[in-house]
């Protein structure tokens, strides 16, 4: 009677080097102990299953890893020659535009030719580079092809297309067939959710304590010369800016100013200009301030358009026509209101939700590639209003909530109470 051949087992397959190596144990490795395995195969290469004509090139491997890391002689350093690749300077390369600036050499392993796909598209003409690069699907993958040589990056940068994909110039009315960069930018998205709302995050308003967290967490990107700073935010691009802005003083006084800044000259609305009306507002508001970024849509409802929170909850039908207004007539809304003090019932939820100069000091890291005053200087204002809020408006407010309050039907200021009330 005959058997069927048992199945090997997984563990099977994941011993390595002679069997002397289990794969799922040296995954948890660190990098001390990855450097003293390689050091014993290197000294001890026939009991691990190293050929001796591939001895050299591990040595060098290793050696290269130490160098590498971050106490290594190269760290950060630019490589003095690509790692797996075997290729030298063509020296007929500066004599004529059309030949490689390398000359590629096949390697070997085990009798099975490799090399890298990049030294292979490097012998390609750039409109057939541009043609491959244009299938990627990935922006932070195009974006990172540029480091790959001198070629690719002169061909990325030079690409109209390509950089209308990657977000740096706006597209135009036709595209070419398998593309699609309609809509928000994917990098920034993933990387400033704040300034990206999703569908549930249409009325959160961010603070202090948002912000602080955001600052932890993508300290990276803030660097002057960052290239998402020069990113559109949306193609087609944003043309026109909306922006309100709500204070309030210590005396109860509430200023509203809606402005709107074309951006023809920009060529659309781009993430540092975006990014640095945020932080700039911040140093100059006062100690509470919250903002948050609303996308315009044809279909919103005056219910839907209410922030949370909303420190100064009592005036909001101040401001509701003013959002309405700015959502019919711009693209993007910023909008951004502060206060010096809170309300009782937001104090336990909010109270330590106050700006530091440490926090402001950190998030304006990269300005200086946008003059704001310019920027400031362009704006157009289009409404303004001031009133003051009486200690009656709030008494009503806590005891009726939204019930208390509508704006006047004529979109003027909210009428002040009557002087001559004896009931005030």
């Amino acid at each position: 009677m005959s058997t069927a051949p048992e199945t090997p087992s997984t563990e099977t397959y994941l011993l390595a080097f002679n069997g002397q190596l289990n794969l799922k144990n040296a995954y948890t490795w660190s990098l001390t102990q990855i450097q003293a395995f390689m050091a014993e195969v290197v000294h001890n290469p026939n009991a691990y299953g190293v050929e001796q004509k591939v001895l050299s090139e591990l040595q060098r491997l290793r050696t290269d890893i130490i160098d590498l890391s971050e106490n290594g002689s190269k760290f950060l350093s630019e490589a003095d020659y690509p790692q797996a690749i075997s290729r030298t300077v063509n020296p007929t390369a500066a004599a004529s535009e059309d030949e490689p600036y390398f000359l590629l050499n096949i390697l070997t392993y085990g009798g099975v030719p490799y090399w890298c796909s990049f030294d292979l598209l490097d012998n390609f003409p750039e409109e057939l580079i541009e043609l491959i690069l244009i299938l990627l699907d990935d922006e932070q993958t195009l974006l990172l092809a540029q480091r790959v040589c001198r070629r690719w990056a002169s061909c990325i940068q030079g690409s109209q297309l390509l950089q209308q994909i990657l977000f740096f110039q706006p597209i135009q009315s036709i595209l070419p067939e398998h593309t699609n960069i309609l809509g928000r930018n994917p990098l920034l998205e993933a990387n400033f959710p704040y300034w990206f709302p999703n569908e549930y995050q249409r009325s959160t308003a961010f603070g202090a304590g948002d912000m602080q967290e955001f600052l932890d967490n993508h300290a990276a990107w803030l660097h002057p010369s960052a290239s998402w700073r020069r990113m559109l935010v949306q193609q087609p691009p944003v043309m026109t800016l909306g922006w309100i802005d709500r204070k309030e003083s210590f005396t109860n006084r509430i200023s509203l100013h809606r402005w709107e800044l074309s951006l023809e000259e920009y060529g659309g609305l781009r993430m540092n200009m975006l990014y640095d009306l945020v932080v700039k507002s911040s140093d100059k508001a006062a100690a509470f301030f919250y903002w948050r970024m609303h996308w315009s849509r044809p279909d919103l409802k005056m219910y839907s358009i209410k922030p949370n929170p909303d420190i100064q909850v009592y005036r909001t039908p101040y401001y509701l026509q003013a959002m309405m207004s700015a959502n019919a007539q711009t693209d993007v809304v910023l909008d951004t209101w502060n206060s010096p003090y809170l309300e009782a019932r937001l104090w336990r939820e909010f109270g330590k939700d106050t700006w530091t100069w440490d926090l402001i000091r950190g998030l304006q890291s990269p300005m200086g590639d946008l003059n704001l005053d310019v920027v400031y200087g362009s704006r157009k204002q289009q409404e303004l209003q001031t009133w003051e809020v009486h200690l009656q408006d709030m008494y009503m407010q806590e005891m009726y909530g939204d019930l208390f309050g509508h704006p006047p039907e004529d979109g003027g200021p909210y009428p002040l109470p009557d002087d001559d009330d004896p009931d005030l």
